[in-house]
Parts: C-alpha cells; structure tokens; sequence
C-alpha cells in the first residue's frame, strides 16, 4: 500500500478474509516499510512456489524492467527451523506463531538489484518442512531535479559511556549498526584541568573525527565531535575517545545524524559557552545560519546532575553522567531542525542551579544526487529504502 499519510506508534492493523473462508489459526506476519520505491505502478515482477524441502526458493517468470529494484521474498514454514538466507539477499527477524509443536513461521527476505535479470531469492533451512513461498520486485523512483538541500537530522541513539577516575582514555561501545553514509556525533563533558587539554576521537572504522567545538573554564570542559562515515560501524564496536591530559568524571554521548553534508566544511556556525551557577545555561549565537535545513546541535556539561528540561522547539537527546557521588559531572545534548535560516541559539532549564560550559554547532544538509534510484538498508528491525536525499526520523524513514 502506498501511503498518502504516516502510521503512528501503536497503530493496529486488522487482516481479514472473506466471509466464506474458515478461520485462520497459528497466524504469523511482518509488516515492512519502504522508500524509494514508485508511488505509482511501483510492482514489477512477482512469483510463487511451495515444497516440503530444506532450499525454499522462488523465481519470477521474466526479468525485471530496471536495473536497480528491490527483490522481496516472503517464506510460510510449516514448522519453525533456522532459515538462512542465500545469493547476497538479507532478512527481517523472523516471526512465529506460539501454538507448542504445531508453530507457523514466516520469513521475510530481500535484495538490492543491480542489474536486470530474472529475479530469484531463497535460503536453506536446518531440517526439511513444508512451506510457501512468494517474491515480488518493486521499482525505484526518481530522485528530483535539481538538486536541493536535505534536512540534516538525528536519528538516534549509538553509544553512551562514563568514567569517575582519572584516565586519559574513554571508550564507549556502539548499541547498534550504524550504517555507512551516516555521520556520527559525540558530546564529552568532564572535568577540566588548567593547562589546555587536545582531545582526539578513533574507531575501527578509521572514520575522520574532528572536534567540532570545545568550551572550558579550567575545571568543566564541553567538546562536540563529528565524523562521516564511509563504512559501516558495526554494533559493539569500541569508540575512543582520549585526551593529552588525565581527566576525571568523564560523561559521553554518541549520536547518528542523516542527511548531514558528507564533504569537508559540514559544520556551519559553531560558538562556545561559559556560564556561572545557573538554572538558565544559553548560548546565543551572533551570526545567521548559512543555509536552510540545518541541523542545530546544543550541548552542555554540567557540574553537577541537575534535572536538564530542553529549549522550546527543540528534542532532548540520551546524555550521560559520571557516577561519583557528589562530584558528578553530567553531559547532556538537545537538537533542532532547522527550516530556515537565522540566528541561533541553545538553552535549557535546570532544576537547581549549576555551573556550566557548552557549544552550540550547527551542521549543513546534503545535497540531492543526480540519481534515478536509491538504496534499501535494515534499520531498527524496518526494511528501508534510502534514496541519495531521504531522511530517518525517529528511526523510522520519512
């Protein structure tokens, strides 16, 4: 179905059959969301099959009508066995029924095309059942033209880490794949010493961190990195962050930005705070914003762990504290898209007064390429088609 409108969590959607037909039992289902796909005539070519064996298949009759389609095969198993996918094609979490010993099963499997030809997808399974299957190949749509700016957003959650004692090295460990094409974002706060500290940020990937922007007043430091990512950085990877100087109370956060220009010079404004003991920490830029749909970033280290309420307008990201008693010191990040261009800036509301320091970055939006399809990856358990210039908001794309 195409949607002229979104779902919202918590939907619930009823599948009925017709009043002649006997009811179902042992039911199972995946529902999927793609983008990027044709809002019109989008099917191409479709297939079935059904066997009691351990390699179910299915091919379509004829070739595709273009090069770049999005194959989706989908399996009804008699019994609940491991299925593995097969030919370069990946799958959804399988689903089950619950009925003990008679369990149904369903599997939902896909691929990215790259050239046309007659489509097939399958996988073997542990031990030999019935099933059924069907495949149908969906085309891609085409970017607009020209191009146009994307809006530069926040995806999501990766990684948060602490530490109370001294250390020159932090290490955080990501939560989720996050995928090539995505920049990722940390925010530091910590104690500060005199001298001037140099911060680097590594990880496995041998993505290009820079800092972004860091504020300090000689006992609390605020940094924001950033780096683009050309491979993916897979789940449970160790991100580094290490410091010239042994600090201590060290909070992080790491977030993944979409559609944040990819090239050199992403970051647009980008300003530091100080602040005395407050319940009002802000920071107000002085110069306007050099393009619409800029992502806008504040964040803050705190010194202590105050309860931190986000700025009208604007969305509170997971932070982190460090865990020494009545010494915490406490990171937190808030964001905002940006519609249009102006002057900026960050604040939030404290529920006892505190001392703080933080930045206020603000990130360029892609650009559309001159591309006719996109490209479909998993993310959050949700099939997801991402032409050069769409967006994932709340984990889900838009």
């Amino acid at each position: 179905v195409t949607l002229a409108g979104g779902i919202p969590a918590g939907t619930v959607l009823t599948f009925s059959v017709g009043s002649g037909d006997g009811a179902f039992t042992r039911l199972a289902g995946i529902l999927a969301e793609a983008n990027g796909i044709l809002q019109a005539a989008y099917a191409d070519q479709t297939g079935s099959a059904n066997a009691n064996s351990a390699a179910p298949s299915v091919t379509a009759a004829a070739v595709t009508a273009q090069a770049d389609e999005l194959l989706v095969g989908a399996f009804g198993l008699g019994s609940v066995p491991v299925f593995t996918v097969t030919g370069g094609a990946a799958a959804l979490p399988p689903v089950s029924s619950t009925a003990a010993t008679t369990n149904k099963q369903v599997v939902l499997a896909y691929k990215t095309l790259t050239a046309i030809a007659t489509p097939t997808i399958g996988g073997t399974l542990d031990v030999s059942t019935q099933w059924v299957g069907a495949l149908i190949t969906y085309k891609g749509g085409a970017a607009p033209a020209p191009p146009t700016p994307t809006q530069s957003i926040v995806a999501g959650a990766v990684a948060t880490g602490r530490a109370d004692a001294a250390t020159k090295t932090l290490t955080l460990t990501t939560l989720r794949d996050v995928p090539a094409g995505s920049t990722v974002l940390l925010a530091l706060g910590c104690s500060a010493v005199i001298t001037p500290s140099t911060l680097t940020v590594t990880d496995p990937t041998g993505a290009a961190w820079r800092l972004d922007k860091q504020s300090d007043n000689g006992s609390l430091l605020c940094a924001l990195f950033s780096a683009p990512l050309t491979a993916r950085l897979p789940a449970g990877s160790l991100v580094k962050v290490t410091c010239d100087n042994s600090l201590a109370r060290w909070s992080a956060t790491m977030m993944e930005m979409v559609g944040t220009a990819q090239a050199a010079g992403y970051t647009d404004r980008a300003v530091a705070g100080v602040g005395g003991s407050t319940t009002t920490p802000s920071i107000t830029d002085t110069v306007a914003t050099a393009q619409p749909g800029e992502l806008l970033v504040g964040a803050f280290a705190l010194g202590a762990s105050p309860v931190f309420t986000q700025a009208a307008g604007f969305t509170l990201d997971p932070g982190a504290a460090s865990t020494a008693a009545t010494t915490n010191k406490q990171v937190v990040l808030e964001h905002q898209a940006l519609a249009a261009t102006g002057v900026q800036s960050v604040s939030g509301i404290l529920d006892t007064a505190t001392a703080w320091v933080g930045v206020l970055v603000s990130y360029k939006a892609g650009v559309a390429a001159q591309a006719t399809t996109g490209r479909w990856v998993l993310r959050s358990g949700v099939l997801v088609a991402i032409p050069q210039r769409q967006t994932l908001r709340a984990g889900v794309l838009r």
